[in-house]
């Protein structure tokens, strides 16, 4: 299972897109490994999405979801995962 922790400063400038899901409750990231390559989960107000930038992949994979499904996603969700599990679970690319 992956670990959520709050928003940080530095978290929110670098995901300044991101909606908080009240004035105390800010959104929420995790790492993970995709494919062999850090990457980023973010779930805020919106949606629950997996960030990669890196030299070869600078992919987003997103969930449009009412929150309900997108905390089953989080439960099944492992700190090493691939694409194709992203896209099996529910994530479009």
């Amino acid at each position: 299972m992956i670990q959520l922790r709050p928003f940080s400063k530095l978290d929110w400038l670098t995901f300044s897109g991101a909606e908080a899901f009240g004035p105390e409750q800010p959104p929420y990231i995790a790492e993970l490994v995709v494919d062999g390559m850090a990457t980023e989960l973010i779930l805020d107000a919106s949606f629950l999405a997996v960030i990669m930038d890196g030299e070869n992949d600078d992919s987003t994979f997103e969930m449009r979801v009412p929150f309900a499904k997108a905390a089953l996603a989080l439960v099944q969700m492992k700190p090493e995962m691939t694409k194709a599990e992203l896209i099996k679970m529910g994530f479009a690319p």
